[in-house]
């Protein structure tokens, strides 16, 4: 069984427990509102998920760092992350995708920023944590 298949499988079994736990009487919890809070609280769960498997490539969050900063063309990034500039495309590609990014074409040259400020947020955040789990 896949993991996604799992999971559906075990939410569903849960969904069932709570539908059957909700049917009382008590007008404080009509009949299937757990189960849709749970469904609700397991989308938003998945997508976190995946947002912070695709964050959790180093390659990606030190693109994301300089990103924070200023918009960069490809041939910036590649020569700050030392990485070759296919690799840095790919990157920057998975990140379009998931809209992390976004692109602005100048003539020859693409031009990627962070699409929402908050992914800045998140990143110096994240970096923050790190340096003070360093200094204890």
């Amino acid at each position: 069984m896949t993991n996604m298949v799992q999971l559906q499988y075990r939410h569903a079994n849960e969904n069932a427990v709570l539908d059957d736990a909700s049917s009382s009487t008590d007008p404080r919890h009509p009949p299937g509102r757990a189960s849709r809070n749970l469904s609700a609280m397991a989308s938003k769960s998945g997508e976190m998920s995946s947002l912070l498997r695709l964050l959790s490539h180093e390659g990606r969050l030190r693109i994301l760092e300089l990103l924070a900063d200023r918009r960069m063309s490809v041939n910036e990034l590649a020569e700050c992350v030392a990485r070759p500039q296919n690799d840095v495309s790919m990157h920057l590609a998975k990140l379009r995708l998931a809209r992390v990014v976004r692109v602005e074409q100048n003539g020859q040259t693409r031009h990627y920023s962070l699409s929402d400020v908050r992914i800045s947020y998140l990143v110096k955040a994240v970096l923050e944590l790190c340096e003070k789990q360093r200094e204890q």
